[in-house]
């Protein structure tokens, strides 16, 4: 849940800066005192088993960053030096991740190549730290089926070309953010069980060429650590001015992936142009996106046809929440649409060998928006489920701009537009929607010929379509107005339902 979730952001914060003072120029020394005290703030210590200062340079050897019998992040060494200019000089040894005996096996492995850090204080206040690397990766060891019978694996990620800072500027509400960009990211599992080689090719593999992340949290001074621990302080904490965004984009991706093993073995390949995503939320609203450019898949298995192409031209998803309406309506909105999602005729074959079905690609548009009473705290807390709905959720106004399916040779579009009486207890729309379709018939006959409707359904089918439409201006074409009144009645076509 968002509030269980979001009770780890003040301690994580907590570690992660540097401490309210303001500092007259960084220097060695004084960076490492702060650091220990915002892990102790943070319930975590930090210690080094070896200690050395000369001419402006601390040299520290066997950190350890962690809890009591618990994972620790320990670092070889690390060497900070005081510059002229007011900055630290940040250059950190070899990285590890340890835990109890029992678990150490199974913790990532973490490696850097010409890791360095700079720490400087920005005109605006507080710190900030610039880093780059030639190389950053984690690997770390999976188990592919069952835990007692799979076969051992490693995953590896990588970012080479790093590049990037971490700021923190306190104040009333203090302000954290995190930028990333790599050249290439790549991803890979290789088995490494018995009898694997290094010439073995990997179970799968995807290298990206260019990775761009941004984070920000904005925490204000009365959000404490583990303070959020129920609706009503996420909430508080949401109208103090608590904020959390992340953004993402990716360029061209390329994967491969391969299994000989039963009871699927396959082979696929996929291309993926650029694609971005956006997640923030804060006392106006909760939204989430994710757009790409076009995809294709390829995959061959010898359990089919092969081979198996899929691609599409594009894909968007859209969903904007309010996060503390729980009085006044506010906006809310949901966009979902897809692009010429088409495939090669040995992946229509497995299904449609005979070619009854039209080939026509998919085409998805959806487009919705309106107003509502909506409270995130209470709808994500839990507290919901014993609760009235109404107490965390409530339409006032939808508008359908666009709806469109167009698939195998037919197509359905609808707008229309409704509001909802909020004094109400029922949710009794008023409004109307036009809706036209084209091909249904057509479409009809084709799912009983493959046997997907039984001959009884589809005369069923047919006998609904025509029903609750009247015919549309071409062939197989359908039109039907609908439209609900204040009375609770409903018109089709202008004739009363009920």
């Amino acid at each position: 849940m968002i509030t269980r979730s979001l009770q780890t952001v003040p301690l994580l914060a907590a570690l992660l800066c540097p401490g309210n003072a303001a500092f007259a120029g960084l220097t060695a020394e004084g960076l490492w005192h702060d650091w220990k005290a915002s892990a102790e703030r943070a319930g975590l210590t930090l210690q080094a088993e070896g200690h050395h200062l000369k001419d402006g340079a601390l040299q520290l050897t066997g950190l350890s960053l962690g809890v009591s019998n618990g994972a620790r992040l320990q670092l070889s060494q690390i060497e900070l030096t005081s510059k002229p200019d007011g900055s630290v000089e940040i250059r950190p040894g070899t990285l590890s991740l340890r835990g109890l005996d029992s678990l150490d096996a199974a913790l990532p492995q973490l490696n850097h190549s010409g890791l360095s850090v700079t720490a400087t204080e920005p005109a605006a206040g507080g710190i900030r730290y610039s880093y780059q690397a030639a190389e950053f990766s984690l690997s770390y060891d999976v188990t592919i089926g069952p835990a007692d019978t799979g076969r051992a694996a490693q995953s590896r990620v990588a970012l080479t070309g790093l590049r990037g800072s971490f700021s923190d500027r306190p104040g009333a509400l203090h302000h954290y953010a995190l930028d990333l960009k790599a050249s290439r990211f790549l991803s890979e599992m290789r088995l490494t069980g018995a009898g694997t080689k290094a010439t073995t090719p990997p179970l799968s593999r995807s290298d990206t060429e260019g990775l761009a992340l941004r984070g920000e949290l904005i925490l204000p001074q009365s959000v404490l650590p583990g303070s959020i621990v129920d609706a009503a302080s996420f909430r508080a904490a949401l109208m103090a001015g608590l904020s959390v965004s992340f953004d993402a984009a990716q360029g061209i991706t390329l994967g491969e992936g391969r299994d000989d093993a039963f009871p699927l073995p396959y082979a696929m390949a996929l291309r993926s142009e650029p694609a971005s995503g956006r997640i923030a939320l804060s006392k106006a609203a909760l939204s989430l996106s994710v757009e790409s450019a076009a995809l294709d898949f390829h995959i061959t298995t010898p359990l089919g046809p092969a081979p198996m192409d899929v691609s599409f031209g594009g894909a968007r998803f859209a969903l904007t929440l309010p996060a503390t309406a729980r009085d006044t309506a506010a906006p809310y909105g949901l966009k979902i649409g897809v692009q010429d999602l088409s495939m090669s005729e040995t992946a229509w074959a497995v299904f449609d060998s005979g070619r009854v079905l039209l080939r026509d690609p998919l085409q998805l548009d959806l487009d919705l928006n309106g107003k509502m009473r909506f409270d995130l705290a209470t709808a994500t807390s839990g507290q919901a489920e014993a609760g009235d709905p109404d107490d965390f959720i409530r339409p006032e106004t939808l508008t359908l701009r666009k709806a469109l399916l167009s698939v195998a040779g037919a197509r359905f579009e609808a707008e229309g537009a409704f509001r909802f009486d909020a004094a109400a207890r029922t949710l009794s729309p008023v409004g109307q929607a036009h809706i036209a379709m084209s091909g249904v018939e057509r479409l009809i006959r084709a799912l009983t010929t493959l046997g997907v409707l039984a001959q009884e359904n589809s005369g069923i089918a047919t006998g609904m379509l025509r029903s609750f439409t009247k015919p549309g201006p071409g062939v197989d074409s359908w039109i039907s107005a609908i439209k609900t009144l204040p009375d609770g009645s409903v018109t089709l076509n202008g004739e009363r339902m009920r």
